[in-house]
């Protein structure tokens, strides 16, 4: 280990820090034999720092695996910025797992009268606006539960706090397996 610090040192490269829970490692089920460690961090030099001050880095909830994704976000705030209005319209497969899609394609495809064309670009676009609103009500609970995790991974560990995370990580599961499909 002390050799790998030096080369740290040597390289001039410092620790990122992170968001979100503090392990990036998880194994056992069970109070008993559980056990969390941070394993991964990133690491830049001075000059990587200058290009990307807006960075942020995050460990996230783990899901099929015992390592937590970790994000590193170099883009900062504008990010966030997009171009909606030059989009194409594509459908994506994962809204047939949705039970409003069928109801969104009757409303969009009943509500005018006029040539099919021009109707199934006004569908798409119904189409786009839903699953957009869709996505961020997605994002929402997503974060609710990435927040419970957080708050139960910060508890002394129990066999109740252990059953209650196995529960969220079935919810992240779902989550994961539609985002697979898109």
């Amino acid at each position: 280990m002390n050799a790998f610090r030096e080369a740290l040192e040597d390289c001039e490269l410092n620790d990122f820090g992170f968001v979100g829970q503090w392990y990036t490692w998880e194994r056992g089920r069970l109070a008993g034999n559980n056990i969390q460690e941070r394993l991964d961090r990133g690491v830049a030099n001075q000059e990587w720092w200058k290009l990307f001050n807006n960075y942020s880095v995050q460990y996230l909830q783990h899901g099929l695996s015992d390592y937590c994704p970790v994000i590193v976000d170099t883009r900062g705030d504008e990010n966030t910025r997009t171009l909606d209005s030059h989009k194409k319209f594509r459908f994506n497969v994962d809204w047939l797992l949705s039970e409003e899609l069928e109801e969104q394609v009757k409303q969009g495809w009943l509500s005018n009268e006029e040539e099919t064309m021009t109707k199934l670009t006004e569908l798409g676009t119904r189409l786009s606006k839903w699953a957009k609103k869709e996505k961020g009500a997605r994002e929402y609970r997503s974060n609710v539960l990435n927040s419970r995790m957080i708050s139960l991974s910060s508890k002394e560990i129990s066999d109740e706090v252990l059953a209650e995370m196995t529960e969220i990580r079935l919810k992240m599961y779902l989550k994961t397996d539609r985002e697979e499909l898109f």
